[in-house]
């Protein structure tokens, strides 16, 4: 099943700069919450260890991009009317999701995503990710 993009699609809120400010205040909003939890020895400790060694760092984020891209791969391979590009927006889709929403339900919008991006069928795209 393909949705279809409506006639109103960028009317009223849904413009994008409305739409950008509101990602905007978002993530100012988050960032304040998030800095109020925070303990400055332990963020000092941790910058410093970054610093001090960011080879390893570079490899750890390496390897986790990597992870998602051979998750990316290989439901691209098992579903191949599914392209890498959109196995890999409907993974990080999912991931965030999961971060933020209650009871891994990014792993719903994983196959919602995959469903409306490309032409793979619902029953393919759950069949795939279970």
């Amino acid at each position: 099943m393909r949705f279809k993009r409506p006639n109103w699609a960028f009317s009223g809120w849904r413009r994008p700069a409305v739409l950008w400010w509101s990602a905007v205040a978002t993530v100012v909003l988050a960032g304040f919450l998030v800095a109020r939890g925070l303990e400055p020895a332990a963020v000092r400790a941790t910058l410093f260890a970054a610093r001090s060694d960011p080879l390893v760092g570079g490899a750890v984020l390496a390897l986790y991009g990597g992870a998602f891209a051979l998750r990316a791969g290989a439901w691209s391979r098992l579903v191949p009317e599914l392209p890498f590009r959109h196995a890999l927006a409907a993974l990080h889709v999912s991931l965030a999701a999961n971060h933020v929403l209650p009871f891994r339900l990014g792993e719903a919008l994983r196959v919602t995503t995959a469903v409306q991006r490309t032409p793979v069928s619902f029953a393919a795209a759950t069949a795939s990710t279970v």
